[in-house]
């Protein structure tokens, strides 16, 4: 049997050495080439070899002379089909006589016969499928796709009932691009297995040159961007593939495959992000593959650039956060390469944010710390690098990981260092563009620690404190406005330290600290819906004593600045605006806690009332009730100046606010007498009696420049000074010498325009009015009538003054004379003229007074009119 094989092979062999012309020479091929391959499947070693010499004799005469074509149809057949044959040696054989076949062609046979190469082709050995590739490469350097002449046109290779040969294909074309010429290791991306397959291990001359790997590149993406190939109808893991070419192409080294690959992606259906097989492609392009058993199969992770274009898709894609461990070695790719690339380190930072938002709560909660860790570990690392991109890097930590507060809490409960971390780095940090990131941090951060009472403990809320407090009292705004911030957010309105530290931010000079501080001082009323942390029912506030303690303790440990500013106590004096009309907001609904209370901007600079009658009565007990619970106390712990109790300190406060230093805030003086006078005139004769030692302190006050400190100060004066006179002698004696006193100052020449004289008539006529009040049928017994009728002639004087300060202040004490009496009875003097009654006399000057007062139109005048009539 081998010996005929071996005489037809001799036969065969005579009549290639006979064709002398190149065209006899390619008749003889196209006849018996292919069968004399097939021999190679021959069992006989001799039949073989003489094949081989055969072969040698035809490679010798076809190589040099590339237009002697060779029988493509019948090598294709031989190659990519299994009727001829199986045998791979014959196949490998052949493959060679078909590439070279294949090169000899036109470019357009070149296309036209490449579905047959494609065919099948997922089912061939590595050889064969590499060699089968680099022929469709070369074809395609010069390929021009066509545009679909009927829908029979499209996807001409079949790829919709042979998914396999486009998925190989295309992944070999990934390869392709993946490849890098100049790179002077294993190329990003790839294996040494697969940078052996992209040269066709090494044979591949274009493999070289990067100007021929771009048109084998360009040729691939007109093929794989081709609509009639690659129709929407094929699946999606066809797709997906073509958009991992145009993805990696878009990364290129040249202008001309990058263009091509961002039309690709323009043009192309777009991936579905959260598919599972999308997602961990994309993964898998950016980390490689771990180191196996073959370090030849080890692929590597992907270029800076690509990773880049990777992680824009990752970044959306809700999936990619809840694959895992991929999430956690990809961000911590970003962060900690080498060498650190910072728009990487930006992607790295925006996809953990993203995690943080989107990825389940099931997921996330294992790996947070080691995500907290690795963000810590890097804003600590570039903490002292604080311009250009690190500026942006680090405002992006500080959100990452405020982002993170808010779905793992717990986890920043159990660890209140970062907040104070946070706080301290607001402050410490000198940028103000990082200062602005760590201030919107710090409010992400608000919802991890809400709600104290479900999960702190009191240390918990001490360290919590100390932090706001010390915050507060910053000099950076940021600072404070976040103390603020979490002072409301996080403590209820009973909270007495949350509310302090609103207090001292109060008057701050930026606007945003003061709406902050406003907003927790506001008191709640009891008609309104509860706030979030508040719990339904009664609306609790802070404790009266607890607020004025906690005040006057901090005080002590409060250095007054030796700035220009006014400082009472350690606290600005506009700050101590508003902790005097807090605490008197407080007071009253302390009293009546169903009382409607102005917002703490209202302004107390006037004299200030409770009109509703229901309350007075509440705050009057309520001073009552305080006054003598400090008495009793007093008492039980032997204080002897009494100094001590609730409302003694909260007196201390408003005489304090009264101070007359070096510098006067004079609004700061109104509020406070006006609250003092509140008290007073609310509060048990007793109390005012406890002033009586200090007429000293109160006289100056109608010399003070302010008109409503004159006018509450002289009202406390002829409160204080008119209390509990009967049946003492000494102490009556004591107000006939202060009325005589203040005439004696009204009848100065010299003060008639001054304030001086001014502060005289108010002190008369409210000592006058509160005489007649206390004492209505009594009060000429206790100071002599002729002193009180030259007081309210002294008084009346001052209706025909040309200073309107003058009348006004006149037309105010007649007024508070006329509220207690109808007839100004008072006017009556011992030494009256004989022949008329002290009735008429009295008549007259009554008539006169009133005449006076209808001639003027002041305001204060009116009041008076108002009520004398009454």
């Amino acid at each position: 049997m081998a010996s005929k094989e071996i005489e037809l092979l001799e036969n065969v062999e005579l009549r290639f050495a006979l064709a002398e012309t190149d065209v006899q020479l390619e008749k003889t091929l196209n006849i018996f080439l292919s069968p004399v391959l097939l021999k190679l499947a021959s069992p006989h070693e001799e039949v073989r070899k003489k094949v081989i010499d055969v072969l040698t004799h035809i490679n010798k005469r076809v190589r040099p002379k590339n237009d002697i074509k060779l029988p493509l149809i019948p090598l294709i057949d031989l190659v990519c089909t299994e009727k001829v044959t199986k045998s791979a040696f014959v196949k490998n054989f052949a493959i060679m006589y078909l590439e070279m076949a294949y090169n000899r062609l036109t470019e357009e046979d070149k296309i036209t016969h490449l579905p047959s190469l494609i065919e099948n082709i997922s089912s061939r050995p590595p050889t064969q499928k590499q060699t089968l590739v680099h022929i469709i490469l070369m074809s395609l350097q010069k390929f021009k796709p066509k545009l679909a002449d009927s829908p029979s046109s499209l996807d001409p290779y079949n790829f919709k009932a042979r998914s396999e040969d486009g998925k190989i294909l295309l992944g070999s074309f990934l390869d392709v691009m993946l490849y890098n010429p100049l790179a002077s290791q294993t190329p990003f991306g790839l294996s040494h297995k697969s940078v052996k397959f992209v040269t066709n291990d090494d044979k591949a001359s274009w493999a070289t040159k990067s100007a021929d790997i771009k048109f084998v590149k360009m040729g691939i993406l007109r093929f794989v961007n081709s609509p009639v190939i690659f129709p929407d109808s094929l699946s999606d893991d066809i797709h997906l593939a073509r958009f991992l070419i145009f993805l990696v192409a878009t990364c290129d080294s040249s202008h001309e495959v990058v263009d091509g690959g961002e039309d690709g992606l323009k043009k192309m259906k777009k991936p579905d992000l959260e598919s599972r097989t999308v997602v961990n492609k994309l993964y898998s392009l950016y980390q490689g593959s771990g180191s196996g058993s073959d370090q030849s199969d080890k692929i590597f992770p992907a270029s800076t650039a690509l990773k880049l274009k990777i992680m824009n898709y990752l970044c959306k894609s809700e999936f990619a956060t809840n694959t895992f461990p991929s999430m956690l070695q990809v961000s911590f790719d970003c962060f900690y390469a080498s060498p650190p690339n910072t728009k990487l380190q930006k992607q790295g930072m925006s996809f953990v944010q993203w995690a943080a938002r989107m990825a389940s709560i099931s997921k996330l909660k294992p790996i947070a710390p080691v995500l907290l860790s690795g963000l810590l570990k890097f804003i600590n690392k570039d903490e002292e690098v604080l311009y250009g991109d690190h500026e942006q890097l680090l405002s992006f930590s500080y959100i990452s990981i405020s982002l993170l507060a808010k779905r793992v809490p717990e986890l920043f409960r159990t660890d209140l260092s970062i907040l104070s971390k946070f706080f301290s780095d607001l402050y410490s940090i000198n940028n103000n563009n990082i200062r602005s990131s760590i201030q919107e941090a710090l409010s992400n951060m608000i919802e991890a620690y809400q709600i104290l009472d479900e999960w702190a403990s009191a240390d918990d809320i001490k360290t919590i404190e100390n932090i706001l407090e010390e915050s507060v009292s910053k000099s950076v705004h940021q600072s404070r406005y976040c103390a603020v911030k979490y002072a409301v957010r996080l403590f209820p309105f009973s909270h007495t330290l949350s509310r302090y530290i609103c207090l001292l931010a109060s008057a701050d000079e930026k606007l945003e600290v003061c709406e902050m501080a406003s907003r927790g001082l506001s008191f709640p009323n009891s008609q309104t819906p509860k706030l979030y942390l508040e719990k339904q029912g009664e609306v609790k506030f802070p404790h009266f004593s607890n607020m004025v303690n906690l005040i006057h303790e901090k005080s002590f440990k409060r250095a007054d600045d030796m700035s220009h500013q006014i400082y009472v106590l350690g606290y600005r004096s506009e700050v101590y605006i508003n902790i005097l009309r807090f605490l008197r907001h407080l007071m009253i609904v302390s009293a009546d806690p169903t009382v409607p209370v102005d917002e703490l901007g209202y302004a107390l600079e006037s004299e200030s009332k409770i009109f509703d009658s229901n309350s007075r009565i509440l705050v009057k007990n309520w001073i009552k009730e305080q006054w003598e619970l400090d008495q009793r106390e007093s008492t039980e712990e032997m204080d002897i100046d009494g100094n001590h109790g609730t409302l003694h300190i909260y007196l201390g406060l408003l005489e304090q606010g009264l101070s007359q230093g070096k510098f006067i805030d004079k609004t700061l003086q109104s509020t406070a007498s006006s609250s003092l006078l509140e008290i007073i005139s609310l509060g048990p004769s007793s109390l005012a009696r406890s002033y009586e030692n200090r007429l000293s302190w109160l006289k100056p006050f109608m010399s003070v420049q302010k008109l409503e400190v004159r006018n509450s100060m002289a009202h406390i004066l002829g409160i204080v000074s008119t209390s509990e006179l009967r049946d003492d002698p000494k102490r009556c004696a004591l107000v006939q010498e202060l009325i005589q006193e203040f005439i004696s100052i009204g009848k100065d020449q010299s003060k008639r325009t001054s304030v001086d004289h001014h502060g005289s008539i108010l002190v008369l006529g409210y000592i006058i009015g509160r005489l007649i009040y206390r004492y209505p049928s009594t009060y000429d017994s206790l100071v002599p009538a002729s002193i009180l009728a030259e007081a309210v002639k002294l008084i009346a004087e001052d209706l025909d003054s040309s200073e309107t300060l003058n009348i006004n202040g006149a037309s105010k004490a007649l007024g508070e004379i006329g509220r207690y009496t109808s007839n100004f009875a008072i006017l009556r003097s011992p030494d009256s003229e004989e022949g008329a009654s002290d009735g008429d006399k009295n008549s007259d000057t009554f008539i006169a007074i009133i005449d006076k007062l209808i001639g003027l139109t002041q305001e204060t005048i009116i009041q008076a009119l108002g009520h004398i009539a009454m």
